[in-house]
């Protein structure tokens, strides 16, 4: 998505920003650093500490070191005509669907962004749907204040975004629907499973 230069999702939006802004931070590196503060935030919300959420650090982490991997196989990769732009995005936004999909599945915990959401959720009883939409746009502003900041001009904000915002959910829930139809998620640790996701049922 990033090479389609179409623009990226909300949430990503500011690490990359940050990234291009901060030379000695990476686009993986920006990312977990911001979920660090984000669940700083999370425990001053709920007013709790909780050591287990710790852990979601611990997948954003594990999800920036392997963003930078990826980054760095594809950096000789540019596309020449909106043709091939179109075509890196969508096949971008495809994929990432699909690894979101999958990572539902998975014993680790929920990357920092929805926990944050629900720990407002839990905190003042608003509906999930309206902080989830209140987030991403906060998290759009908070691009397109950093871009016009650090740029003067907006950076992985534009078309692209939209369309992520309007299509990302449905897709990742096709997906899901498609991958229960032919394999079997049942946990084979049950125990394991709800001590690392004790939330994966409020966010399915």
């Amino acid at each position: 998505m990033e090479k389609g230069g179409l623009g990226m999702s909300m949430v990503t939006s500011q690490s990359y920003i940050i990234s291009l802004a901060v030379p000695f931070f990476t686009f993986g590196m920006a990312d977990y650093l911001l979920q660090g503060a984000l669940l700083i935030g999370y425990y001053i919300i709920v007013r709790r500490f909780d050591w287990k959420n710790i852990l979601s650090f611990f997948s954003a982490f594990i999800f920036g070191v392997v963003l930078d991997g990826i980054m760095w196989v594809m950096r000789d990769l540019q596309a020449a005509t909106l043709v091939q732009r179109i075509l890196f995005f969508a096949m971008g936004m495809l994929i990432n669907s699909l690894g979101v999909a999958f990572f539902f599945q998975t014993y680790l915990p929920l990357q920092v962004y929805e926990l944050f959401v629900t720990g407002i959720v839990e905190r003042f009883g608003w509906r999930l749907h309206r902080v989830k939409t209140c987030f991403d746009m906060c998290c759009c502003l908070s691009s397109v204040i950093l871009s016009l900041v650090f740029f003067g001009k907006l950076r992985a904000i534009g078309v692209g975004t939209v369309v992520c915002a309007l299509f990302s959910g449905t897709l990742i829930g096709l997906y899901t629907k498609v991958m229960h139809r032919y394999i079997d998620f049942s946990p084979s640790f049950p125990k394991l499973y709800a001590f690392f996701r004790k939330d994966a049922g409020k966010q399915a």
